[in-house]
C-alpha cells in the first residue's frame, strides 16, 4: 500500500468519525523538486487530529516506508506530552488505528507498533 493510499484511508475514517484533522501537503517547486513549506525542525507527524478533548499525532508509512531519525525524535518527544497520543501507522496497523478513533480501543496495543 502506498503512503498516499494509507493517508486517504486514515483521513476518510477521521472525517467519518467526527475528528477535526490536518495534514500538510508537499508542493512542487519550479525546479521540479518537492518540499513542504514549514518552518522549524523536520519530521513533524503527517496527521494531527482532535476530538472530544483528545489529540492524536500520527506518522504514516506505506508498505516500504521507514521513519527518518527526525520523525522518530518528534514521535518520541510528543509521546512524552501528557494527553497526546502518538502513532506510527503502516498498512498492518490501519485496522487497529480505526478501532482507536472510533473509541473501541485505547490504542495502547498499537502505539509504536511496526517500524520505529
Amino acid at each position: 500500500m502506498k503512503e498516499d493510499d494509507l493517508k486517504s484511508a486514515v483521513t476518510d475514517a477521521l472525517e467519518w468519525n467526527g475528528w477535526r484533522w490536518q495534514h500538510q501537503r508537499p508542493a512542487m517547486k519550479k525546479d521540479g523538486s518537492w518540499m513542504t513549506p514549514i518552518e522549524g525542525h523536520k519530521g513533524w507527524p503527517d496527521i494531527v487530529a482532535v476530538k472530544d478533548g483528545r489529540m492524536i499525532l500520527a506518522e504514516l508509512k506505506g508498505s516500504s516506508g521507514r521513519c527518518s531519525p527526525d520523525q522518530l525524535v518528534w514521535l518520541t518527544m510528543l509521546a512524552e506530552v501528557s494527553g497526546v497520543e502518538t502513532y506510527l501507522i503502516g498498512p498492518s496497523e490501519l485496522a487497529d488505528f480505526l478501532e482507536v478513533i472510533t473509541g473501541r480501543s485505547d490504542g495502547k496495543e498499537i502505539r509504536w507498533v511496526g517500524r520505529k
